[in-house]
């Protein structure tokens, strides 16, 4: 009797314990996912910089995963330390783009149904579909897929904010 209530005590323990830190991994994975969309889009100035062209910035969905991608309008020369840089960053599917929007979801131009930003040479941040420079950041949110459909609390979100003057930021939200 005495071995099931011990049995028994450390269940309730090892429950009490696995919960918690489920979550905090789910958000750590979260956090270091709008670190590397962070990083990535830092990178878009650079290449502009070192292509000396615009450089243009989509995110797409394709098979449940969403791809951020960098286009140069002019491709780095061959053997540059521009041409060996990343150019696409696939989040991993329990990322999702947009969940549990706060306000209104993304505010990147849309262009040919694809959310796009622009880099210039001056390192401003354009809308692709006017040319002209954006008066307020864009925002990309992230969260954890487990957030989205409820089964982890509290709802946290992670605000990728890209600047009228391609400055990266990322600001963690509750929802």
């Amino acid at each position: 009797m005495e071995l099931l209530v011990v049995v028994a005590l450390l269940g309730l323990i090892a429950t009490a314990v696995v919960l918690p830190v489920n979550a905090y991994y789910q958000r750590s994975r979260v956090e270091g996912a709008a670190n590397d969309v962070r990083n990535f889009l830092v990178s878009a100035e650079t290449l502009a910089l070192s292509t000396n062209s615009r450089v243009t910035v989509e995110v797409q969905q394709t098979g449940g995963l969403w791809t951020f991608s960098l286009v140069p309008a002019n491709p780095p020369p061959a053997g540059s330390s521009a041409a060996t840089m990343r150019t696409q960053l696939e989040l991993p599917a329990y990322i999702v783009v947009n969940g549990l929007w706060l306000g209104a979801g993304s505010d990147w131009p849309v262009d040919s149904g694809i959310p796009k930003l622009v880099c210039d040479t001056m390192s401003r941040t354009l809308n692709p579909v006017t040319g002209q420079q954006l008066t307020a950041s864009a925002t990309v949110r992230l969260t954890h897929i487990s957030i989205a459909q409820g089964r982890l609390s509290p709802p946290m979100v992670y605000e990728v904010r890209v600047a009228p003057l391609w400055s990266v930021a990322t600001v963690k939200r509750r929802r």
